[in-house]
């Protein structure tokens, strides 16, 4: 992963996610797919700003701060989006993409972090970006890089 494009990105996913709140989910296809929806009730525009990540790959809420190495538990999927749920209008307080592989973490105001891994040979991991269909996207690409797109405005 290029260190720069890895630096952009966290920047980038700062600035788009901290202060605001997790307000809501979108079960995937497949277990454990999920995509989750995040609100700036108070944006700088004054109008409220959406924000989501789609998990496509294995993924957990930690109650401590993770290690990026740290193995991601085995759970049911009720579990999985119980974790969820008990974030729901929890502030995001940090965000950062570990240093040689994408994994995304979002730590929340209650302590709480939430780990996506970042890393498959063939496929994209997560998505993060705002509802804009023209905004700014991130992606967790395969082979532990990663992309962003940012609007054409």
């Amino acid at each position: 992963m290029n260190i720069k494009d890895r630096n952009f990105a966290e920047n980038l996913l700062k600035q788009l996610f901290i202060g605001s709140s997790l307000y809501g989910l979108e079960f995937g296809v497949g277990p454990g797919s999920i995509k989750i929806r995040f609100i700036h009730l108070k944006p700088l525009e004054h109008q409220p700003f959406t924000l989501w990540v789609n998990m496509e790959s294995k993924w957990t809420v930690f109650k401590e701060d993770p290690m990026y190495s740290q193995e991601i538990p085995t759970i049911s999927e009720e579990e999985m989006f119980q974790n969820i749920i008990e974030l729901r209008r929890k502030k995001v307080v940090n965000v950062s993409i570990g240093e040689k592989v994408p994994h995304l973490l979002i730590q929340f105001e209650d302590g709480k972090t939430l780990y996506v891994n970042g890393h498959h040979d063939q496929f994209e991991c997560w998505q993060a970006g705002d509802d804009d269909g023209d905004g700014w996207l991130v992606v967790a690409m395969p082979g532990d890089d990663i992309a962003f797109w940012e609007p054409e405005d």
